[in-house]
């Protein structure tokens, strides 16, 4: 899939090419990059992270990124939707730290937020 994506140009890899298009195409977007030292995002009660963070840098901005694993995109490729059930502890990370991860899949800019959520389809090369 990432080489078809490649060869068709709709696959982006670096903070500013992705935010660039973000912007144009004004919908999300596949991606590819690295995350290296991604900092943890935590429930409310803050036991068990949700999420993992990080920034692009954008000209002289840095852009927030929250790398969702536990939500999906929905078939309209728009909306994120909840996976995560209360009562269960699936789709959670573990209580260690990751240092760094390749990250595939989809992106979108959040306006409401001034940020960017990311969707993985496909996370490799995780260190903790």
């Amino acid at each position: 899939l990432e080489g078809i994506l490649s060869e068709q140009h709709l696959l982006y890899h670096s903070g500013e090419e992705i935010i660039t298009a973000l912007l144009e195409q004004k919908k999300p977007v596949y991606a590819a990059f690295t995350v290296k030292e991604p900092f943890n995002l935590y429930d409310r009660y803050l036991w068990n992270p949700y999420s993992v963070g990080t920034y692009f840098r954008y000209g002289c901005e840095e852009i927030p990124v929250q790398i969702w694993f536990n939500r999906y995109r929905a078939s309209s490729g728009t909306t994120l939707v909840d996976r995560r059930k209360k009562a269960t502890r699936s789709y959670r990370l573990s209580f260690g730290t990751i240092q760094s991860f390749s990250f595939f899949g989809k992106v979108s800019w959040d306006s409401e937020r001034k940020m960017i959520d990311a969707v993985p389809l496909i996370i490799t090369n995780i260190k903790p």
